[in-house]
This record gives structure tokens, sequence and C-alpha cells, in this order.
């Protein structure tokens, strides 16, 4: 790893990997720190048996490290909660942007969001709470433009 890169974008799930690709395909309309690394966690890309990587180890080598979240899923919900558990964690380092459940999913999945939202907040970790209900309200007739407004607004919220 070169040891000049600042900032960690860590995706967790399905959200965490889509908002990193829409993010790497537009970044020339975002204003970004200029070293960054990204780094994606979700049953894609690391089976859910797989065991985690030592977070504590990783986030020492960063400044910053901005972690985009959707809560209720039960892989970026567990990997957000073995986050929160680390020792020593320098909370000024970290931004967490999380997007709730739409409200058509499980109970399980509500429940399981407002759970790990509330660690999040007793960790006081800076952090963007979104709700999916905003995309179903803008998709009138495009799907697409919906998600991606979404996560402009999201990337856009955070102080670089």
């Amino acid at each position: 790893m070169d040891a000049t890169v600042q900032t960690l974008l860590l995706g967790l799930g399905g959200f965490g990997k889509n908002i990193l690709e829409y993010l790497q395909n537009n970044k020339d309309i975002f204003v970004l720190p200029n070293d960054y690394h990204t780094l994606v966690f979700c049953n894609d890309t690391q089976p859910e048996q797989e065991v985690l990587p030592d977070f504590g180890t990783l986030f020492e080598k960063y400044e910053r490290i901005v972690i985009f979240a959707g809560i209720g899923g039960r892989y970026s919900s567990r990997t957000l909660e073995t986050i929160l558990k680390q020792k020593n964690l320098k909370i000024e380092k970290f931004y967490i942007a999380v997007v709730s459940p739409f409200s058509f999913e499980k109970k399980t999945n509500q429940r399981r969001a407002r759970l790990i939202l509330s660690k999040i907040i007793a960790s006081k970790i800076g952090c963007g709470i979104f709700a999916n209900s905003e995309v179903l309200n803008r998709m009138n007739s495009d799907v697409n433009k919906a998600f991606e407004d979404f996560h402009k607004k999201i990337i856009e919220s955070i102080a670089w």
C-alpha cells in the first residue's frame, strides 16, 4: 500500500458496493481527496463465512475512513458491528454514511437496522443517516436517475 494514501472509502454490503461503483464512475463531478483507496466487503466479494480482516490494523494506515453501509442487511450490519467493536477506535477519523432498509423489507431487517443505528450513535462517530424511501419517492419513471440522485446526495454530504 502506498504510504501517501490518506483516505479509505469502505463499502459494506450491496449499498456500499453500489455507491463506490457510482463514485468511481463519476469521480470527475465530485471534489474528492487527492489520495484514496476503495475497499468493498459484501456477499459478492467476500462470502459471509469468510473471516473479516483485522480492521484495527487496517484502519491504522489511514488518516480518514469513510464507511458506506446499508444497514439492516445481515452482511453489512454484521461487518459494521465488528468494526464498531474494535478497541481504541479513533472516532475522529471516521464518518459513516448509512442507508436504512426500504419499508417493504423484512421486519428482521428493520430491527437489525435500528439496533446497529443505536450502536453507531452510541459510538459517537460522525454519521449521516439516509432513508431509502427517498429513492422510492423519486422513482416516477427513471429508476436509474432516482438512485443516481440519491447516491450523489450522500456523497455530497461528506465533508472531505
